[in-house]
């Protein structure tokens, strides 16, 4: 059952199918041609997922994730904590932004009295008077 609910997860239709079906073959104990392809079939199939298999750990050993958690155990041993470093790093950089985000909120709720330089650079020029 719980290769049956990974193979959902993985959303392979393939296994799924030969897990469905590879019980339902007839098997007549006296004609061991069935027996032998059946079995055959199944050697098949199942060196076909245990590929499967082989591929999906090749991609999570080379995954970001994995990567981390290298990083994280060889930090760890020589006396450092790489997620905490990451945590601190990360706060501050959304301590920066919040402060940058409350001065330009303080700035748009409280404008400067006066024109602003913009618009006397973009101010029309008034008509001559004659």
């Amino acid at each position: 059952m719980a290769q049956a609910n990974a193979a959902l997860l993985r959303e392979d239709a393939p296994l799924l199918h030969r897990m469905l079906h590879s019980h339902d073959l007839p098997i007549e104990a006296a004609d061991t041609r069935t027996e032998l392809a059946h079995t055959r079939t199944l050697i098949l199939h199942l060196q076909q997922d245990l590929t499967t298999l082989d591929a999906e750990i090749e991609a999570l050993t080379q995954s970001d994730m994995a990567d981390l958690c290298r990083r994280t155990a060889a930090a760890a041993a020589e006396g450092s904590d790489i997620l905490a470093e990451l945590a601190a790093r990360v706060k501050g950089q959304i301590g920066i932004a919040m402060s940058r985000y409350e001065r330009e909120r303080h700035r748009m709720q409280h404008p400067p009295k006066g024109p602003r330089t913009e618009d006397i650079l973009t101010a029309a020029t008034p008509p001559r008077q004659r």
